[in-house]
């Protein structure tokens, strides 16, 4: 851990010293009530998992004084439109979006007039953050996909392997850019990307069974509405005798073969302390984009015993989670 991140949580952890202090004290002054409004995409499990530790934290943080309104748009867009313009009109004390689409929405419905926190956001380009240009009034937390890792992984669990299956949603641009960074991955490699756009969950299945019979295993990242159909994805892909890779500890526990994975409960809870910096006090441009890389390797050795793979004894020793 480099100085600067190791001062970044110093100045985070005496934070939240004095701000639980502070909430459990027994002065007459009253501590005043924050209000926080959380833009969910729709609900699957990584989602979950960050607005969880998110919650969590703010409650360990500030107890009874936290009051947290979730709005979930259930992947309709039209919905995370509207949505994301009535939080802003609500004026809460802080903003809080969770995927890259509802941080879009709510930051075109914002234009940096309330302070906000984006979190679960793999390209942070995508929501307007270069290396000249930082928005107004915003900061969060980017997760990173282990591009490199995750191609290397496929290819020494299915020797010989060229084609891969991928699906990606069009509208979800983060999703889009991920699917490209791979493609260019696999091309290095010597291997071919077989992609196919769909619109909506419920397309999942179809597209899934136009493709298996081209590839050689799937692999899907960054994509909240694949995400909310793993399991359509892995019975079709089963199905074909064909493995699934992904980008998150929570596919592979529903029965994906592998993946890099972030820690999505420990973003949450890094989420919900930048939450109080910003409730604290601290403007969010003035706090740096945090990036949580994908190294915590899960492994599911049920998927692999259905589809007669074997882990050699260095993989099992090298992964952080597995699935038995």
């Amino acid at each position: 851990m480099n100085r600067k991140c190791v001062l970044r949580y110093l100045l985070t952890a005496i934070f939240l010293v004095l701000a639980a202090g502070c909430a459990e004290s027994g002065d007459e002054k009253a501590e005043p009530q924050r209000d926080v409004a959380l833009l969910q995409l729709g609900k699957h499990e990584v989602i979950d998992q960050v607005i969880k530790g998110t919650i969590d934290r703010l409650n360990e943080i500030y107890h009874e004084n936290i009051n947290i309104k979730i709005y979930n748009a259930n992947f309709d867009m039209s919905t995370l439109d509207m949505q994301a313009k009535q939080m802003v009109a609500s004026e809460p004390d802080v903003l809080v979006s969770v995927t890259t689409p509802a941080t879009q929405a709510l930051m075109g419905a914002n234009r940096g007039t309330l302070p906000m926190v984006f979190t679960f956001v793999s390209d942070p380009s995508k929501v307007g953050y270069t290396h000249s240009d930082v928005p107004k009034n915003v900061t969060g937390i980017s997760d990173q996909v282990n591009y490199s890792g995750t191609i290397k992984l496929i290819e020494m669990l299915l020797p010989g392997v060229k084609n891969i299956g991928y699906l990606v949603t069009r509208s979800e641009s983060n999703a889009v850019s991920i699917q490209k960074a791979f493609e260019q991955h696999a091309h290095q490699r010597g291997l071919t990307l077989h992609t196919h756009l769909i619109t909506r969950p419920s397309d999942v299945r179809v597209a899934a069974e136009l493709i298996a019979p081209k590839v050689e295993c799937f692999l899907f990242g960054g994509d909240n509405t694949i995400a909310s159909k793993i399991n359509v994805l892995i019975n079709v892909a089963e199905g074909h005798g064909l493995p699934v890779f992904a980008c998150d500890q929570k596919s592979v526990e529903q029965g994906a073969l592998a993946a890099y994975s972030v820690d999505y409960l420990e973003m949450g809870h890094r989420t919900g302390e930048i939450v109080g910096l910003v409730l604290s006090g601290s403007r969010p441009e003035t706090l740096e984009v945090e990036q949580k890389v994908a190294k915590k390797l899960v492994i599911n050795k049920r998927a692999a015993k259905k589809l007669m793979i074997k882990f050699s004894n260095e993989l099992e020793s090298l992964a952080d989670w597995v699935v038995e």
